[in-house]
């Protein structure tokens, strides 16, 4: 027997109206910016990884601070080696080199892709008071390390030539990344809470090229667009902004305007405690959780 559902005109067969509910369905997920997929996260082997970056042939290298070494991750997502560092913060990587942060000497080195040395930016130790994050200008090869505690980018040639400081005090910044002609810097500026109390907010930064501020997006807290704890930040080639929450447990998406988009959690493990980010060529946003040994992993399709 067929079943059917009496509209305001005439019969509506079931199977119609289901179709129509799908749609819906699909539009309203089609909204969602970017889309995403949850994959099966990566066991980390008892490794705690800070900070991760990908190479532009699609390596991932991965910041162990707790075992002072660098992680090699090949194609199967398993480790294909390993780089000894003392106290590493930080990792970039292009197509020849490593840039390695460390707190041992306050220093960012350079090193071949096997981990073999070949200098340092700027003057090497105590170059910086605390060489937090760095990133690579894919268009430049410009290098910009996260200064923290001094309240600053510097940014450097790709043979270790100091070119300029960016101003960023006093909000302690945290990451940055480079889309197109814009620098995007994760800040925690002093912020009054609900109690009256002075703590740490959340804020992105984005400075033209020259070191000029010229906007600022995101808002101290747990509601859309907000965030708290905010340890880490990265782009995709569309210009999505990705930011990871520690204390919120969720990667927090804007555009590169800075109007907020999605929000990335996974129901079934925790993202609390991320401490790094980073997208690949396939479209897969990594995330680093080190207080639950794994590494998180999403699909993204940032086009829709």
């Amino acid at each position: 027997m067929k079943m059917e559902i009496r509209a305001s005109k005439g019969l509506f067969p079931l199977v119609q109206l289901s179709m129509v509910v799908a749609i819906l369905s699909f539009t309203e997920s089609a909204l969602a910016y970017p889309a995403f997929e949850i994959l099966d996260p990566i066991a980390i082997q008892g490794n705690a990884l800070d900070d991760i970056s990908f190479s532009p042939a699609n390596t991932m290298y991965a910041i162990d601070s707790s075992r002072n070494q660098i992680l090699i991750y090949g194609p199967d997502d398993q480790i294909d080696g390993k780089i000894l560092f003392e106290q590493p913060t930080a990792i970039a990587v292009s197509d020849t080199a490593l840039y390695i942060g460390s707190s041992k000497d306050f220093s960012v080195a350079i090193r071949d892709l096997t981990g073999q040395p070949v200098g340092y930016l700027g003057q090497g130790a105590q170059e910086f008071k605390l060489p937090r994050n760095i990133a690579i200008d894919r268009e430049t090869n410009d290098i910009y390390v996260v200064d923290q505690l001094d309240n600053s980018i510097k940014v450097y040639s790709s043979n270790g030539s100091f070119l300029r400081r960016i101003d960023d005090g006093p909000n302690l910044p945290q990451d940055v990344t480079i889309v197109g002609d814009e620098i995007f810097v994760l800040d925690q500026p002093l912020v009054t809470d609900a109690y009256g109390d002075q703590v740490r907010g959340a804020r992105v930064s984005v400075f033209d090229m020259t070191g000029t501020l010229i906007r600022s997006f995101g808002a101290y807290g747990t509601s859309d667009g907000e965030f708290i704890r905010s340890k880490a930040i990265t782009s995709d080639s569309q210009g999505v902004i990705y930011i990871a929450d520690a204390f919120n447990g969720s990667v927090v998406c804007f555009d590169q305007e800075g109007k907020f988009q999605q929000t990335i959690q996974d129901p079934t493990r925790s993202l609390a405690g991320s401490m790094g980010l980073a997208v690949d060529d396939a479209g897969r946003l990594m995330v680093s959780t080190p207080l639950t040994e794994q590494m998180s992993i999403f699909s993204i399709d940032s086009t829709l």
